[in-house]
């Protein structure tokens, strides 16, 4: 062997040596981890709970002690696989999201906003074509880093971002192979700021969905396995592990891609066990419906009527139901118990309806990883359903005690000749199964013209006016006074005024 020959596979040696040896910075978001020569089996985008850091570490041995750095949640789902730390391209950073820049650079140094948004990571996922890609992130997203400080983002910021984002990634996992079943997407989250929660993950699952996907949703975290409001302990990221693993085939994924296998296509999730054992008050809340509606929404109604906390109105628009819960008084919460409404976004599809979806929260275990609800899939079937992880509630909602006096609104007044058409809804909140009572009047100069009643919810109503005895003429003016009546026995005022407007005649 001549000498040139022995110098070349030194070369070679020393060159795939340091491949093998190369690992990320001990310091939180110190660096992002450049691409090797070699394909990654799995590349982490995400923020300080993925990171691998002050707070985390990727396995024993690695810098500091296992005494006061838990294991970063995901490498409890990389080891079991036989991953090493060199086939992980680690893109966590802390401080980061969709839409938020830390102050820390990827080399470590400090500048007002100088730290990557999740999409400035991309081409390093392009150059490095992992055959998996995991995506924790988005509990920064509610702020944002200006020059001037942090500050609140906006939905309409958080929006765009988190929209370009899952357009880039699309363009990029097609681009370099990687099948669209194998990019886990998730928002992990602490024991605070649940409203925030809720917008962001509306959000995030949506577009995640949108783009085919697999949304992994997973409860956050409690309070008793966290290092702050914010990290996980150790017992808090196996515990995210663990709800990953069951939720989705990630954990079979990562074993495939080690084996330099096809990666498995995506396994059902353990995700309900349903039974048939709704009460008969349930079932027929179910059939005859609360507020207007029958199905889940107007199950949903009844329950917390039953318990004299607010119902939902009709929705009067397209937004979410979680979010007209907000304008009615109610609140995200972080820690669901009995009597709560579970939601899922229309991208769900949950019990095969591609719709959002409420139900009753009955009861939770395992840390909110197993939570059991009454849910309507139709008018006509009622459920008593366990959901465990895969198929989870993305938000859940505490609505306000209620007074139980009656409510109600009126969405059209249209005039045509002697007549007046009106549309709306009303409700007595402590009687939802029950038709509520409208009074509607209309009043002119001389006094009263019509007095009507209907008990139809939401009501489209016409009202005929006599004009020859009213003493009203075409081109008047007249006030359309629109009342909820009480329903007698229950608790609450006798009636509200809900609606009062004047109107030309034609």
């Amino acid at each position: 062997m001549s000498p040139r020959t022995v110098a070349v596979l030194v070369l070679a040696l020393v060159t795939a040596g340091a491949g093998v040896l190369a690992a990320p910075s001990g310091a939180r978001g110190a660096s992002v981890s450049e691409p090797s020569e070699r394909r990654p089996v799995v590349a982490v985008i995400g923020d300080s709970i993925s990171s691998v850091g002050p707070r985390g570490r990727y396995g024993d041995g690695y810098d500091g002690s296992p005494a006061d750095r838990p294991l970063v949640w995901w490498s409890h789902l990389v080891h079991p696989a036989g991953v090493q730390q060199h086939d992980v391209l680690d893109l966590a950073l802390g401080g980061t999201g969709y839409l938020r820049r830390s102050d820390r650079r990827v080399d470590g140094s400090y500048g007002r906003c100088a730290g990557p948004t999740f999409i400035e990571r991309l081409e390093a996922v392009r150059r490095a074509r992992p055959r998996i890609i995991v995506l924790a992130g988005g509990r920064n997203d509610i702020y944002r880093c200006t020059a001037e400080g942090t500050r609140r983002a906006t939905a309409q910021e958080r929006h765009r971002a988190v929209a370009r984002f899952y357009a880039e990634l699309v363009d990029v996992v097609d681009d370099i192979g990687v099948p669209r079943t194998q990019v886990f997407v998730l928002v992990p989250w602490g024991s605070a700021v649940p409203a925030g929660r809720a917008e962001v993950v509306e959000q995030v699952e949506t577009a995640a969905r949108a783009a085919r996907f697999t949304y992994v949703a997973v409860p956050p975290s409690h309070w008793t396995q966290q290092l702050d409001v914010t990290h996980p302990d150790e017992a808090g990221g196996r515990r995210l592990a663990d709800v990953v693993a069951r939720g989705s085939s990630l954990d079979e994924s990562l074993a495939a891609a080690v084996q330099d296998q096809p990666v498995p296509a995506p396994s059902p999730a353990r995700a309900a066990s349903r039974s048939t054992t709704c009460s008969t008050a349930e079932r027929r809340a179910t059939s005859r419906g609360g507020w207007g509606r029958s199905g889940a929404a107007g199950l949903v109604s009844a329950r917390l009527s039953a318990v004299s906390a607010t119902p939902m109105a009709p929705p009067q628009t397209s937004e979410s139901w979680w979010r007209a819960a907000r304008r009615a008084g109610g609140r995200p919460v972080n820690a669901p118990r009995a009597g709560d409404v579970a939601w899922w976004p229309g991208s769900a599809a949950v019990m095969g309806r591609p719709r959002e979806h409420v139900a009753v929260v009955r009861s939770v275990a395992d840390g909110a990883t197993t939570v059991s609800v009454t849910e309507a899939a139709s008018p006509t079937r009622c459920y008593r359903t366990v959901y465990t992880a895969g198929a989870l509630p993305s938000v859940y909602i505490r609505m306000p005690r209620d007074s139980g006096t009656p409510r109600g609104g009126v969405t059209s007044v249209v005039t045509s000749r002697r007549s007046l058409r009106l549309t709306g809804w009303a409700v007595d909140p402590d009687a939802s199964l029950a038709a509520t009572r409208v009074r509607i009047t209309v009043r002119g100069r001389s006094g009263r013209v019509v007095t009507r009643r209907t008990s139809r919810v939401p009501f489209v109503f016409r009202l005929h006016l006599d004009l020859a005895r009213s003493g009203v003429g075409r081109g008047a003016r007249v006030t359309v006074v629109t009342e909820a009546l009480n329903r007698r026995g229950t608790h609450g005022r006798a009636h509200r005024r809900v609606d009062s407007r004047s109107v030309r005649l034609r």
